[in-house]
């Protein structure tokens, strides 16, 4: 219950953690991972590593450099977060992908929660923050592949589906941004829907007060559009050219 009242106050509607964050010490933090990566680099030979964090860039520094001068093998070494966090984080970034270059391995930025380059979409989803923030994180992206190309990639990014309240305005602006942003990334993927994974989740009760939620015992729940517009339009759409000129797929009745 405590969860849920939480969760009801707001935040990303894709998160079902807690809003309250604890952080080890930074110098903790990168003697439990170096622990971590000694142990998976001498027991499987890896050479690539993925760091669980959405807020990497208090600690990435100082765990690279430990990295290097304890002479891990790195091949690619995986970061996440949030755009507007990258954003702040921009001179950090640089450095990390400064070292990359030196040391010959890769820094490959996955798992940017882009969501929507459509602000109503950012709105629903409380997302908490403006869509300025996503072409600014773009811009960013295209800046380090030219910096770096052989040791900087972007290594796949989240992005919604259409959503339950888009309308046939909005419709027109979201086939017009996945147009251009198959064009901005290595690897792209639009279009994958909104999953409900919890009834914690603020997106879930939304639905369920505008009479939108589709309930399922035995399968995750889904949902239909406010506006049945959209419906008839995309069946219609599915239905006389194929799935291959649409962007994506969705649930939806």
């Amino acid at each position: 219950m405590d969860l849920f009242e939480e969760r009801m106050r707001g935040g990303c509607s894709f998160c079902t953690c807690a809003g309250k964050h604890v952080f080890l010490p930074v110098k903790e933090t990168v003697a439990c991972l170096m622990e971590q990566v000694h142990f998976l680099q001498k027991t499987y030979r890896f050479k690539s590593f993925v760091i669980g964090s959405e807020n990497p860039f208090r600690f990435i520094e100082q765990l690279i450099h430990q990295m290097v001068e304890e002479d891990i093998n790195i091949e690619i070494l995986a970061i996440r977060s949030r755009v507007d966090w990258v954003n702040k984080n921009k001179s950090v970034l640089l450095n990390v992908i400064g070292i990359a270059k030196k040391n010959n391995f890769r820094i490959s930025l996955q798992q940017l929660g882009f969501e929507s380059f459509l602000q109503s979409d950012l709105d629903v989803y409380n997302k908490g923050y403006k869509v300025t923030e996503n072409h600014k994180a773009v811009e960013l992206i295209r800046k380090l592949k030219d910096i770096a190309p052989r040791n900087f990639q972007d290594g796949g990014h989240g992005f919604i589906g259409i959503n339950p309240w888009i309308t046939l305005r909005d419709l027109g602006k979201y086939c017009e941004s996945a147009d251009n942003m198959q064009f901005l990334f290595d690897l792209f993927h639009f279009g994958n829907g909104l999953v409900l994974y919890d009834s914690c989740l603020p997106i879930y009760q939304k639905l369920k007060k505008d009479g939108l939620l589709i309930e399922y015992k035995a399968d995750l729940d889904r949902w239909r559009f406010k506006d049945k517009n959209i419906s008839r339009f995309l069946n219609n759409f599915h239905s006389g050219l194929g799935d291959k000129a649409w962007p994506g797929r969705v649930e939806y009745a």
